[in-house]
């Protein structure tokens, strides 16, 4: 059976282009006690809708905070700074 976690990871690939299911992900997530997971996707989105610099470098700082154990590939393009 499909977990709740991989529910939402699925719904995500599958509409790539769209907020709504990252945002409910943040919102379970939130429900999970992971605030911080929770917030790194909502700043993703706020990123990509009103590029700002203080998004940036919370974004890279809750990237560095989760990398080592966030699955691949649902961070995007960043890498963690050095």
């Amino acid at each position: 059976a499909m977990t709740d976690r991989a529910a939402f990871v699925a719904a995500v690939e599958a509409d790539p282009d769209s907020d709504l299911p990252r945002l409910a992900w943040a919102d379970w997530l939130d429900d999970q006690g992971e605030p911080e997971r929770a917030e790194l996707i909502r700043v993703q989105c706020e990123a990509v809708n009103r590029p700002a610099e203080a998004l940036t470098c919370r974004q890279h700082e809750l990237f560095d905070a989760l990398a080592a154990t966030w699955p691949v590939g649902l961070l995007g393009e960043w890498s963690p700074s050095e």
